[in-house]
């Protein structure tokens, strides 16, 4: 584990800081000023670990696993000078500084976001090569005749071009009636996440995105978890995600 991590999850501060502080030379480790915060380190055998000359609990944080719904607006990171409408605040607000993120969403989208103090937990969720699947629903504000629907999610699972890069859907499908004649709702399943991928999917059938909602993460769903709402994972899902953390990542 990098030092960064360990000083953030052990210090209960927010990455930044544990960075800004081993850089300023106010961490030590077994006796030691270290300045580097990407050193890799093995918590067992740390013996003293001290931050400003105090020392710093080296116990093992009990594990947390939280679900999110971000609502349209908020931004997905855990600072930002010009914004107080950020995910980071609702972390420091429920006392979950020591959590990383994953699945972050663009500040327009909404929906489901996974909060852990679990590295690897995080890394397999978020990292492209574990090909773990989040559900969208996307909304057009158009009512498109079906053939137009599965002509769109056949050339989304086959791949398009777009600025240099290959987007596609691992799977699509029509999502449940809304209710609402002039619209057509879309769920899709991805398992990369590029920038603005799913914007710029529809945009490519010149097709306006409306709404963007993320439903699950891998195991996790949404359900129906309230805007700015925080929980605890369901047991199966967090047993689903035991599993997840032995899946090996594609070599592909």
């Amino acid at each position: 584990m990098k030092l960064v991590k360990i000083v953030q999850q052990q210090a209960e501060v927010s990455r930044r800081k544990a960075e800004a502080y081993i850089k300023d030379g106010r961490v030590d480790v077994d006796g030691e000023t270290i300045t580097n915060p990407f050193l890799d380190y093995r918590l067992d055998d740390i013996d003293e670990l001290k931050l400003k000359g105090q020392p710093i609990s080296l116990e093992r944080p009990e594990r947390v696993i939280k679900k999110f719904h971000k609502p349209r607006g908020m931004l997905s990171s855990h600072h930002d000078p010009h914004h107080k409408n950020t995910v980071g605040q609702v972390l420091k607000r429920h006392g979950l500084t020591d959590c990383a993120i994953a699945g972050r969403l663009d500040q327009d989208a909404e929906g489901l976001l996974v909060f852990s103090n679990d590295g690897d937990l995080i890394n397999v969720l978020t990292h492209p090569s574990y090909e773990v699947r989040k559900t969208y629903r996307v909304t057009v504000p158009r009512a498109l005749p079906k053939r137009h629907v599965d002509e769109v999610l056949g050339r989304m699972k086959a791949g398009i071009q777009d600025e240099g890069e290959r987007l596609h859907i691992e799977d699509g499908r029509l999502a449940p009636d809304l209710g609402h004649p002039d619209v057509t709702a879309f769920e899709l399943d991805l398992a990369e996440g590029r920038k603005h991928e799913i914007k710029r999917l529809f945009r490519h059938f010149k097709l306006p995105a409306s709404r963007i909602l993320r439903t699950a993460i891998g195991p996790v769903r949404l359900e129906d978890l309230k805007p700015n709402r925080l929980a605890d994972v369901t047991s199966a899902e967090a047993e689903a995600l035991r599993q997840l953390k032995r899946r090996r990542p594609s070599t592909d």
